[in-house]
């Protein structure tokens, strides 16, 4: 990993995948380093929760996010939301907590075209503040309580 955090450090690559383990809080420190060229983080072990989240949110240049094994909630889509990422684009966690209540904090994102969301809080209130997300153009959820309702949506 640290080959690649050089890389990103030196301009020469915009892209870290942390895939093998979970990221430790170090790690998380270093991200505050990158605030020039890194558009993706794609974090695929874990790591990552409400309260370290902010060391991921210090990158303004990130356009798409991957945190799987991250079980964020309602506080971390609210920081999500809150933090200044206008260039993020994708965010994808396939296994958080977040319930409507955080999927509201991500209409103040601007350039937000897809989203992948997972877990079975996710119901047709959520869906309801998925459907008020303005430029979202690729949904994609997974094992979500919903109910013929949230078509509508």
């Amino acid at each position: 990993m640290q080959t690649q955090f050089a890389a990103v450090l030196s301009g020469t690559d915009d892209t870290l995948i942390i895939a093998d383990r979970a990221i430790t809080a170090d790690q998380l420190e270093q991200l505050v380093q990158l605030d020039g060229p890194l558009e993706q983080l794609l974090i695929d072990a874990g790591g990552v929760d409400d309260d370290s989240l902010p060391s991921i949110l210090a990158v303004k240049s990130l356009v798409h996010l991957r945190l799987r094994e991250c079980p964020l909630g309602d506080r971390g889509f609210e920081l999500l939301g809150t933090n200044g990422l206008d260039g993020l684009r994708i965010l994808n966690v396939p296994q958080c907590a977040v319930t409507s209540l955080g999927i509201a904090s991500l209409a103040s994102l601007p350039n937000l075209v897809q989203l992948r969301l997972g877990g079975s809080q996710i119901d047709d209130a959520a869906v309801a503040e998925i459907a008020r997300l303005p430029k979202l153009r690729s949904l994609h959820l997974i094992g979500p309580s919903l109910t013929d309702a949230a078509l509508q949506e």
